[in-house]
C-alpha cells in the first residue's frame, strides 16, 4: 500500500517538476486567457430514468420562445413500470398526463389530455455538452387533423 501511495505521488508530481518554467509574461497571459470557471457535469451520463426525475420546463418553437411560455413539466418514477417515467405537464392552464422512458440520452413520452387516450407524442435527445440539462426534440399534437411535428427545447429547472 505504501509503495502504491509513493508511486502515485511521483506520477502526480513528475509532470510538474519536469515542466519548464514559463517566463512571468507568458504565465500571466496564459492565466488571463484561461477560462475563469470550468463547468463540471454533475450527471455526466448515461442518462436514464433517475436523471429525469424532477421539474423541467418545455419551450415549444424554441426559435420563437417569446411567443410561447415555458411549460412546467414534473416527472417522477412510474409506480407500475420499473425504469419508466410518469408526470404532469401544464399547458394552456390544463394539466396533461405524461408517461414515457429515457434511455441512453433519448426520451420518448406519450401525453393524455383526458387520462385515457393518447393526445400527443414527445421524442427528443440530450443536447451534446449540456450535461443532460437540455433536451431537444419534437412534439406531435395528435388532436390536430394534420401530422406536424413541432420542435421543442426541454430544460431542467434550477435545482
Amino acid at each position: 500500500m505504501r509503495r502504491y501511495l509513493i508511486c502515485s505521488l511521483l506520477l502526480t508530481a513528475l509532470p510538474v517538476l519536469a515542466a519548464p518554467a514559463l517566463p512571468a509574461a507568458t504565465a500571466a497571459s496564459a492565466a488571463a486567457s484561461a477560462p475563469a470557471e470550468v463547468a463540471v457535469c454533475v450527471h455526466p451520463g448515461p442518462y436514464g430514468q433517475q436523471h429525469m426525475l424532477g421539474e423541467w420546463f418545455i419551450t415549444l418553437h424554441p426559435a420563437a420562445a417569446e411567443l410561447s411560455p415555458a411549460l412546467p413539466l414534473q416527472l417522477a418514477a412510474h409506480p407500475e413500470y420499473a425504469g419508466s417515467l410518469r408526470g404532469t405537464l401544464l399547458r394552456n392552464r390544463q394539466q396533461v398526463l405524461v408517461a414515457g422512458e429515457m434511455r441512453d440520452g433519448r426520451i420518448g413520452m406519450e401525453e393524455s389530455v383526458d387520462g385515457t387516450r393518447t393526445s400527443g407524442l414527445w421524442r427528443g435527445d440530450v443536447v451534446p455538452g449540456s450535461c443532460g440539462e437540455l433536451i431537444e426534440g419534437d412534439w406531435l399534437d395528435l388532436t390536430q387533423p394534420t401530422e406536424s411535428w413541432v420542435p421543442f427545447l426541454m430544460q431542467r429547472a434550477n435545482r
